[in-house]
């Protein structure tokens, strides 16, 4: 899971490159880091929850520890990243 979750981070900073990268796709990667860093937070809460490979935290102290870290950081996080403006298709296809 892990080595999937480092493919998709790659494939998220190499593939602008590659396709000729835009102000608009780095707007969108920059908007999307907190995801990232959610994904990684949520993989790291199962490997030591009580459905992972450490159990050191149990399920429903778990569970409230993701629910609180996501409503008082990653909500905020969504909301400040959140695109002034509304795309639509003809954005996409002027490029």
């Amino acid at each position: 899971m892990i080595l999937l979750t480092a493919a998709v981070a790659v494939f998220g900073l190499v593939m602008p490159v590659v396709r000729g990268t835009s102000a608009r796709d780095l707007k969108h990667f920059k908007n999307s880091i907190w995801y990232i860093v959610y994904i990684t937070f949520l993989l790291g809460m199962t490997y030591v929850g009580s459905d992972g490979a450490l159990t050191l935290v149990s399920f429903n102290i778990a569970t409230l520890i993701v629910a609180v870290v996501s409503v008082l950081v990653f909500y905020p996080l969504d909301v400040i990243s959140g695109l002034s403006q509304r795309l639509t298709v003809a954005d996409y296809m002027a490029e």
